[in-house]
């Protein structure tokens, strides 16, 4: 049988830390690593293709500043002279091609560095040059034969003239008269302006080797930082992928380093232009911080595990001296207490523990308290049916003698012995049913205007007034044989015992907010205030958890004010208003109905 061993809470924080920071530090520390690498890696593609682009916009800005620096001489009227000469014309040839050496040249080379050399030659065989006429000659009929395959304006790759690389250039020679070519003019340029519009796009201006180089359309080094390698083929493998587009970058080993490169082709010139990054330099700087950043991760995840185990022990301890203490109040020992001197959750904790604990003792005493006070009012009850029992008639036999009584007296034309007799039928008839039932205030009323109304054949004298809203008596209810009591208790303490005669007895119902007051009034002699207040005290303490008998008030008041808060709860029952010499004010507080408790101090 496999036991399965709960994890403590130490162990639970542990792997928590474990499976929560640090592997998910490792792997976002990865994906960081990766990321950042791309993110450089087109961060660097993106620069080289911005400066390969300006490299290359640069070169075709300065070749078409050639071309436009030659189109004034293609018709200037010496070179219309030059392409018309035969080798028949000695004397003349020689006199134009000195005036084109000493003026249209110097004119067309003034203040230009980089033209290292300029050759004119038409397609009779007559040249003209600034290095001499035989090296024209057969440099003039290359380009006569590459012109017409290449259009009127053409760039050749590196070559050396006397020992100085040069970019070669070439410009048709047209005549004005039918437009056919009939010359080509060619200027042999050093590599100064070249250099110059790269070294402005370097990517380190202290770096020995410079990460850029030109390849012309025959895959020759054009410039490259190594001036050795100037008119070079290029290795095949680059040749193979520069066939490929215009541009686009790839990744290769130079000389023992990996590195990015980046090139571009324009259409203008055909040269491709290439930008070199290694990939080292670029990574130098993320590689350090990613050591740093996993030397000051790694220390401080050991840290959280020393601090979080250190006060996972604290607080284990502390759940542990809590968990003894509610095991304690488990088994019934409520006296148990936690500590309470911590500042923290856990103080906070022990805290509501021991208020719960001490909140549960006086529930406890509140319930048994209670219990004691419904076991009393059910023994009172029980006493109070004992007594009606005791005090009751055969129904049957009452009855057939009030009907009896009530027909010998309809026969004999008594009307007051029919009243008196049908309304102590209906009496009797109300007190024999089930005084436990709940019945409406109005039934209730009705069941007092018959006694009263005996009471008023007795006492001729007597007023009595009812006054209350119909349609407010269906709503509230009220225990059976709530009124009688009352009433009865008015006519003994407030005319029977002080020997006065019944004169007043009002019965008046109104609503207070939400509950309803029922208020019984006399004009006999009341009660003192002391024992007004008594009662009151007294009548307080049994709506509460005071369940002991009240001393001086009877057994009918008793039973009132106890079935009403048993039925209805507290605030419900009766209260002395007033009581002098004048008379005394009872009142009565029910609720409108049984869901309905709260009442605001006074009615």
């Amino acid at each position: 049988m496999k036991i399965i061993v709960p994890l403590t809470i130490r162990r639970k924080l542990l792997s928590m830390i474990l499976f929560f920071i640090c592997v998910p530090f490792l792997i976002l520390g990865k994906l960081w690593y990766d990321q950042s690498m791309r993110l450089m890696e087109q961060n660097a593609v993106n620069t080289g293709m911005q400066a390969v682009r300006q490299i290359s916009g640069g070169l075709d800005s300065y070749m078409e500043g050639l071309e436009n620096l030659t189109l004034p001489f293609l018709t200037h009227h010496l070179t219309q002279k030059f392409i018309k000469l035969t080798p028949l014309d000695e004397y003349y040839r020689f006199s134009v091609t000195r005036q084109i050496q000493e003026d249209l040249f110097p004119a067309l080379n003034a203040g230009r560095k980089d033209i290292h050399n300029t050759i004119m030659t038409n397609t009779h065989q007559i040249s003209a040059s600034n290095l001499g006429a035989a090296y024209s000659l057969e440099r003039s009929q290359a380009y006569l034969q590459l012109s017409p395959a290449h259009g009127r304006f053409g760039i050749e790759g590196i070559s050396r003239v006397h020992g100085v690389p040069v970019i070669s250039v070439y410009r048709l020679i047209a005549s004005t008269l039918n437009f056919q070519p009939a010359g080509v003019l060619m200027l042999d340029l050093n590599l100064s302006e070249i250099t110059r519009i790269v070294s402005n796009f370097k990517y380190e201006e202290d770096d020995a080797s410079a990460p850029v180089s030109i390849v012309d359309t025959s895959h020759r080094y054009v410039y490259h930082p190594d001036q050795q390698q100037w008119g070079e083929p290029i290795p095949a493998t680059l040749s193979q992928r520069l066939d490929g587009s215009y541009e686009g970058y790839f990744f290769e080993e130079i000389r023992g380093v990996q590195t990015l490169t980046v090139y571009y082709r324009s259409t203008a010139t055909g040269w491709t232009t290439l930008s070199y990054y290694p990939i080292r330099e670029m990574t130098a700087l993320l590689i350090q911080q990613r050591n740093i950043s996993v030397i000051v991760g790694l220390s401080l995840i050991g840290l959280a595990l020393l601090l979080v185990g250190g006060y996972s022990m604290t607080l284990t301890r502390a759940l542990l001296r809590l968990k003894n203490h509610m095991n304690r109040a488990e088994n019934g020992d409520l006296t148990s207490r936690a500590d309470d001197r911590r500042n923290d959750e856990l103080g906070s904790l022990n805290r509501s523990f021991n208020k719960m604990l001490t909140r549960i003792q006086q529930q406890n005493e509140v319930i048994y308290m209670k219990q004691l006070q419904e076991k009393e009012l059910q023994i009172q009850q029980k006493d109070s049916r004992l007594l009606a029992m005791q005090s009751q008639i055969n129904p049957h036999f009452l009855y057939n003698s009030l009907e009896i009584i009530n027909s010998y007296a309809i026969l004999e034309g008594n009307t007051s012995i029919s009243k008196m007799t049908a309304s102590l039928a209906r009496l009797f008839r109300y007190n024999s049913q089930d005084g436990t039932a709940v019945v409406s205030l109005e039934e209730e009323l009705q069941h007092i205007t018959t006694y009263l109304s005996i009471q008023k054949e007795r006492y001729s004298e007597l007023k009595t007034v009812l006054e209350a809203e119909p349609n407010d008596l269906m709503q509230v209810k009220v225990p059976r044989f709530t009124l009688q009591p009352l009433v009865e208790n008015a006519f003994k303490h407030g005319y029977d015992k002080p020997m006065l005669p019944p004169s007043y007895l009002a019965i008046t119902g109104r609503v207070v907010e939400n509950h309803y007051c029922v208020h019984i009034t006399d004009h006999g002699h009341g009660m003192s205030p002391e024992k007004m207040d008594s009662l009151n005290q007294q009548f307080e303490k049994a709506s509460s958890s005071d369940s002991s008998r009240l001393a001086h008030a009877s057994i009918g008041l008793w039973n009132v004010h106890s079935r009403i808060v048993l039925h209805f709860g507290s605030p419900y029952g009766l209260r002395f208003i007033q009581s002098s010499k004048e008379g005394t004010t009872v009142e009565l507080r029910l609720p409108m109905n049984k869901q309905l408790y709260y009442v605001p101090e006074g009615c």
